[in-house]
């Protein structure tokens, strides 16, 4: 026996190898087989965006998401009931998430020097410890609980004349910073949210304004600053010192040097895209981070510029360009909570002629 180990152990664990690797081809083959078909019409040129609408649902659709039990916590059910509010969703996110662990805004009177960005000091889910519950509030303002809130996407071309209808809102959350489409996106902004790569490429600006000696001071190439007037910058990501570094490096030149007025949050617990994932049940992307915010921050949430909805902007069906088609293919999961909860009640999507 022994004998027989030491001639063919290695041969017998090069088969065992190569059979788990077939085994991977395998389903790897079988989900670009079963995906095939949309990845097809994603591709064609001058596709009908409606028609491509109505095979993303029907996709979507056969794969519902059901609730499931993590210790204490719930996830949230879209599933589950015909009817159901904002206020209920809010319940199962709060027994995953604190607002004031994921959105801390420094105080106007905290200098940058002495931000220090610290994360995970307490777990996920828990308020503020009392051990450092002074320290937060010398350093941090705690937002009130807002009765309307908009939460204003990237996609442009979604939010024709939609400016007015958003502004009306008492609290404006946007998804990056945009400038020159006011009228279609609103002016008001109390919350916008931007990412690390966000912040270099900031300070690639900042560094070129910098490198002209005769400019140093010159606001003309930093609209983008400016157009945050004095909302709430938030990053609810979790920060690595080469993060830190670009971030401070940011808010000395942009809060210290050039007194632009804007309040900047992050949060002290991050929410990962695992606990995202975990709370709703569905793999998700970052409009969702926000989106999960706005569930323990506001009363009512309106939805503009995230998904396209199967409807006619005046007298022509939507169209989308094919790289909009391809995310939306990868989003299908966001597609649906955001739809299947319009439906039940709890929020409204709003686009094109507001």
């Amino acid at each position: 026996m022994y004998v027989f180990w030491h001639r063919y152990s290695y041969k017998l664990r090069t088969l065992f190898v190569l059979l788990i690797i077939a085994a991977i081809w395998v389903r790897l083959i079988s989900y670009l087989v079963d995906t095939s078909g949309l990845v097809r019409k994603t591709t064609t040129q001058s596709t009908n965006g409606t028609q491509i609408i109505d095979d993303i649902i029907k996709h979507v659709t056969k794969t519902g998401l059901h609730a499931k039990a993590i210790g204490n916590r719930q996830a949230v059910c879209v599933d589950c009931k015909q009817n159901f509010s904002l206020m209920e969703i809010r319940e199962n996110v709060s027994s995953w998430l604190d607002l004031e662990s994921i959105l801390a805004t420094y105080r106007d009177d905290v200098k940058v020097s002495q931000m220090t960005f610290h994360q995970n000091q307490w777990p996920m889910g828990e308020t503020v410890p009392p051990n450092l519950r002074d320290e937060y509030e010398n350093n941090f303002y705690s937002l009130e609980r807002q009765k309307s809130c908009a939460l204003v996407g990237d996609k442009i071309h979604l939010l024709r004349g939609c400016g007015h209808a958003i502004d009306d809102h008492d609290f404006v959350m946007r998804v990056n910073v945009l400038k020159g489409f006011e009228s279609e996106i609103g002016w008001k902004t109390n919350l916008t949210v931007i990412n690390p790569n966000t912040v270099k490429y900031y300070n690639n600006k900042l560094t070129k304004v910098i490198s002209n000696s005769q400019n140093t001071t010159d606001g003309s190439s930093l609209q983008e600053f400016e157009l945050m007037g004095s909302s709430t910058v938030w990053l609810p990501y979790t920060l690595t010192s080469d993060v830190k570094r670009n971030l401070t490096f940011f808010l000395t030149e942009t809060k210290d040097k050039r007194k632009l007025p804007f309040r900047i949050a992050y949060a002290p617990v991050p929410i990962s895209h695992e606990t995202l994932n975990r709370i709703w049940n569905a793999t998700l992307g970052d409009a969702f981070i926000t989106f999960t915010m706005a569930t323990l921050l506001c009363d009512s949430v309106d939805v503009y510029g995230f998904v396209p909805r199967n409807r006619e902007a005046g007298n022509s069906p939507i169209q989308l360009s094919n790289a909009t088609l391809l995310y939306l293919k990868h989003k299908l999961a966001e597609v649906k909570l955001f739809q299947a909860m319009e439906e039940a009640g709890a929020i409204r999507l709003l686009e094109n002629n507001c």
